[in-house]
């Protein structure tokens, strides 16, 4: 009884001294590791998100923190992030858009200065959405699109990919875009920031451009993209603007976008746009695509000569731990759902898109509609007619299941009307075009029976 007795009071007082002592270490700061069988804060999907990313970040080597901002060269897709296995951080996958999934077969949907020509915010949403869909039913989390940039030169080998010569406008169209995608948790990337306005030396280019018009014309539908529409990722552009690439720009990434419009998400480069290392990540973009060329060993090797301090990799990973964590990509498998792609709900989607598009501009006569009962035989001419184009090309290149040329829809609403078609010239071809024959040409009110054409000088320009 009495070494009994003894027992029970030694175990009391020993409980009695570890609280003690676990009391003292906690209110010293000192923090103890978890149980064995207890999750860490950024594994609870109910925890709020900055305190999920400030449990995470501290795990994380050098190492691990810089192959997350670069694309994945080992993965050999030129599309993704690097993910950390270690830690079961995903990778961001990307696909290319905007109008549709670049990936195999999906729904075309119209082009963007299609989608603009609608006016209709709500079906913009509709058509987002579907993307966002697809875009997660091919096993990609961030569609690269939209494409926002004004219609300021009209060669610009990508007007038909943005959707307007007006800021107010393409903000309006980015804003349903966006929302309509990340609605089904996956990520928009409005692009291309800033001042892409043309195709022709796009990667050399200088945007000489003062403050205001920046701000009026150039800006605002970004802006509207990332305050309203709440987009996770931009894409910077290829162009120099004032002299300075767009990627290692600070006064555009983080000047404007960052501290003064509160961006939160991350800022990607266009593939192959990043020109530097520590300019680039000291200016603010988070992530170089394809590969690491610039900001991968380079990058790792700058930050241990104390050239670029941790802190600034530690913004970049903590903005892609919140994109991944915002869309649920850490506490869920993503949803690959075949039935999405080219579903008839969103072939309807897309209809009413491209029905909403059509702008008619003149019917005089009251041409059409074209009465069956009154016409003998129509005329289709043109190079392009007899080709059912859904885009421009390019890394917007969408591949639908089947295509409907506009010659064989008219063929098949025509019933018993006759049909000419009539290519003309060779669209694709090098510039040789036909001579016109002069026996096709009639001046008019010409009574000798000469052909050709009647020119008319003037002296007074």
């Amino acid at each position: 009884m009495g070494r009994r007795g003894v027992g029970r009071g030694f175990a009391k007082r020993y409980l009695v001294l570890s609280l003690s002592f676990l009391f003292v270490m906690a209110a010293a700061g000192v923090k103890l590791a978890p149980a064995a069988d207890e999750k860490p804060v950024y594994m609870d999907p109910s925890a709020p998100i900055e305190k999920r990313i400030a449990d995470l970040l501290p795990r994380l080597t050098l190492e691990e923190k810089i192959g997350m901002i670069h694309g994945d060269r080992k993965l050999n897709t030129a599309m993704d992030n690097t993910p950390v296995m270690r830690l079961g951080i995903p990778r961001l996958a990307m696909t290319d858009g905007p109008h549709g999934v670049r990936m195999d077969t999906s729904t075309a949907f119209p082009p963007g200065v299609s989608l603009a020509s609608t006016w209709n915010e709500n079906l913009i949403g509709q058509v987002g959405a579907a993307i966002g869909r697809e875009t997660l039913a091919k096993g990609r989390t961030v569609i690269l699109g939209p494409c926002v940039n004004i219609h300021r030169f009209p060669f610009g080998g990508r007007n038909f990919e943005s959707y307007s010569e007006d800021p107010y406008l393409a903000g309006r169209i980015a804003v349903g875009y966006i929302k309509g995608v990340q609605s089904q948790n996956a990520v928009a990337t409005v692009k291309h920031y800033a001042v892409n306005n043309q195709e022709h030396e796009r990667g050399t280019i200088s945007v000489e451009i003062d403050e205001r018009t920046l701000r009026e014309i150039y800006l605002p539908q970004f802006e509207v993209a990332v305050k309203e529409g709440g987009s996770l990722a931009l894409m910077c552009s290829y162009n120099r603007i004032n002299g300075v690439y767009a990627c290692e720009n600070k006064h555009i990434l983080t000047d404007i976008l960052k501290d003064e419009w509160g961006f939160k998400g991350v800022v990607m480069s266009d593939w192959g746009a990043t020109h530097s290392t520590i300019e680039t990540a000291m200016a603010g973009m988070d992530i170089e695509m394809p590969f690491g060329d610039y900001t991968g060993d380079k990058l790792l090797e700058a930050v241990k000569a104390g050239k670029v301090p941790e802190s600034v990799i530690d913004d970049k990973v903590s903005r892609i731990l919140y994109v991944i964590f915002k869309i649920g990509l850490f506490d869920r498998k993503i949803n690959i759902n075949g039935d999405w792609v080219d579903s008839p709900e969103h072939r309807a989607i897309a209809l009413d898109a491209a029905r909403e598009g059509i702008i008619l501009l003149k019917n005089k006569g009251d041409v059409l509609p074209i009465d069956r009962n009154k016409v003998k035989s129509i005329a289709v001419i043109g190079p392009n007619a007899a080709v059912a184009r859904v885009g421009g090309g390019g890394s917007s290149e969408v591949t639908p299941n089947y295509r409907v040329s506009p010659l064989e829809g008219i063929f098949k609403q025509a019933g018993n009307v006759k049909v000419t078609f009539e290519p003309g010239c060779d669209s694709m071809a090098p510039i040789d075009y036909e001579i016109i024959p002069a026996s096709s040409l009639i001046p008019e009110n010409d009574v000798g029976g000469d052909f050709g054409l009647r020119a008319e000088y003037f002296t007074n320009v």
